[in-house]
């Protein structure tokens, strides 16, 4: 188990936990935010494999690139009241570098 995961929920547990309505309706917004920018994914989807379903006229760059905002926007406040920013970059950077060690 990655060390972190612990040092991560002492972090949690020693925050203030006055917020707590706050935080419980900004995870069911992200939670929408996420099934939204699914959505429109799979609008790009259809687009892209030519789906005769798909309504020509479907802005899907645009749906998708304002459901990827509005996910960032929750995420970022997530990170932000977790106070995991770091740690979030610390993680998605190993990530990537795994991801590239890969492709080799």
């Amino acid at each position: 188990m990655d060390p972190r995961i612990n040092d991560l929920n002492i972090k949690f547990k020693e925050r203030n936990h006055t917020l707590q309505p706050m935080i419980v309706g900004l995870g069911i917004q992200t939670m929408e935010e996420c099934a939204e920018l699914t959505q429109a994914l799979s609008k790009m989807v259809r687009a892209f494999t030519g789906d005769a379903t798909l309504q020509k006229d479907t802005p899907w760059l645009y749906m998708l690139t304002e459901e990827m905002a509005d996910v960032k926007i929750c995420m970022d406040r997530l990170m932000k009241y977790f106070d995991v920013e770091d740690d979030v970059e610390e993680i998605k950077d190993q990530k990537i570098s795994r991801t590239l060690e890969r492709l080799k």
